[in-house]
């Protein structure tokens, strides 16, 4: 008895169970559907024309094309140059001399003056020096003339040396913040009678150095690619010896002099560029009063060291940046 009543339960559930799909109820399903939509797109007349027709069938091959938003990528409208001046109000920051240690005591600090190397280097009219600014795109187009003005052409092969190299002397080097093209060549020289070890602690793509630089002698440095940023430079002999590096792909880049002024040739217009500016004492430089062609903007749109700008044909492009002291002393 308990038998059959158990059978009996599985074959009334059995019933109501709902019957399981085919893959042939799917197509089938799937054909009414799409035949019901085309329906709704025939004309009154029953016959569709050969445009409806060619929809529907790139829509069944799957080569159906997004619809022309009517809006294409913006192109340089020709080229322009880029200035600006740095400039610190308050009082000029001070910093103590440099530790000069070891052997080397005497030739480091003649007449034993301890080096003073200052990371906020001030003009005498209170321009601010040693300040990169950088065009920043992640993937510039190299090889289009219209992005790159065709007259950097003839410097990307330069080699860098003699004044325009990278020398120390007294253990100091002699250039606080080196910029260059990743397809230049850097000549790093030792004007001391001793020894230097030269370590430049390149990221990205730049290839690292890390050699002894005899006395008087040079020893050269291709990069072979772009840092991200500015990379420190320092020396493995002398401690308290540091620089700075920076490398790019693309020749639009400057560093301000110890005027505190920077200028930035045949940048291209018509088109939204990205600029950062770094300080080495304050990295990504921020809480700034900017002015553009004399026309002041409101501080918030510089963000993180960064700031965008459209240049025009008409006219060169002028930059006026104001850095309280008081942000180096955060």
């Amino acid at each position: 008895m308990k038998w059959s009543t158990r059978k009996q339960a599985r074959k009334n559930r059995s019933r109501w169970q709902p019957r399981r799909w085919q893959p042939g109820m799917w197509f089938t399903t799937a054909c009414l559907l799409l035949v019901s939509g085309c329906v709704r797109d025939l004309p009154p007349d029953g016959v569709p024309d050969k445009g409806t027709v060619n929809s529907i069938r790139e829509s069944l091959s799957g080569d159906a094309t997004h619809a022309d938003t009517g809006t294409a990528a913006a192109e340089p409208t020709g080229f322009a140059t880029f200035s600006g001046l740095f400039k610190l109000s308050g009082s000029t920051p001070s910093f103590p001399p440099l530790p000069v240690r070891g052997d080397d005591a005497t030739m480091c600090a003649p007449s034993a003056n301890s080096p003073l190397v200052r990371p906020v280097a001030v003009g005498p009219n209170g321009g601010l020096a040693n300040v990169v600014v950088f065009l920043d795109m992640k993937k510039f187009p190299l090889d289009d003339d219209r992005w790159i003005h065709p007259s950097f052409a003839e410097t990307a092969g330069d080699v860098l040396t003699g004044e325009a190299g990278f020398d120390q002397k007294d253990c100091v080097f002699l250039t606080r913040v080196f910029t260059m093209r990743s397809t230049q060549t850097l000549d790093i020289m030792n004007s001391d009678p001793k020894g230097h070890n030269t370590n430049i602690a390149a990221n990205g793509r730049a290839r690292q150095f890390n050699q002894l630089i005899p006395p008087g002698a040079k020893i050269p440095y291709t990069p072979g690619g772009a840092t991200k940023g500015v990379c420190k430079v320092g020396c493995n002999i002398h401690d308290w010896m540091g620089a700075y590096i920076f490398v790019s792909d693309h020749p639009y880049y400057a560093v301000t002099d110890e005027n505190g002024r920077f200028e930035i040739p045949q940048l291209p217009t018509g088109v939204e560029l990205t600029f950062r500016v770094w300080q080495e004492k304050l990295n990504n430089v921020e809480n700034v009063k900017v002015g553009f062609d004399g026309d002041a903007i409101a501080s918030k749109k510089w963000s993180r060291g960064k700031f965008i700008l459209t240049l025009t044909n008409e006219k060169p492009s002028r930059m006026d940046v104001e850095i309280s002291s008081t942000e180096f002393s955060k």
